[in-house]
């Protein structure tokens, strides 16, 4: 990756996606955060600058949606990933905030860190 050590958000309420990810991820050097609140990751993303922020969409309470929401309030540049295991009808759903950076569960490792390094590199 080079440079400057890119930094990861993760926000998911099962935690055990967020500690796969987070073990993954930083094998492959990637400086990672992780959340399980979708309101949390909001306070986080307003204090830090991460290089991608990778939310799920179903969450208790201030789901993914909600975020993503207030993430184009104040971070409308933000390069974001989402992952659900909803399928078609939440694709269709996040046209409308401008992602076309969509996952299903279960999660492609290998397409996931493609589209990461390439969204870094932009």
């Amino acid at each position: 990756m080079g440079g400057k050590t890119p930094t990861v958000l993760i926000v998911d309420d099962e935690i055990e996606i967020l500690s796969i990810l987070k073990e993954l991820l930083q094998k492959r050097g990637y400086r990672v955060t992780t959340t399980g609140r979708g309101d949390k990751a909001l306070d986080l993303a307003k204090q830090n600058q991460y290089s991608i922020i990778l939310a799920d969409l179903k969450m208790p309470g201030f789901d993914g949606f909600r975020l993503l929401e207030a993430l184009q309030g104040f971070k409308p540049n933000a390069r974001i990933i989402v992952m659900s295991g909803y399928g078609e009808q939440a694709s269709q759903e996040l046209e409308r905030f401008g992602i076309r950076n969509y996952f299903a569960k279960p999660l492609d490792f290998d397409s996931l860190l493609r589209t990461m390094n390439e969204l870094i590199l932009q």
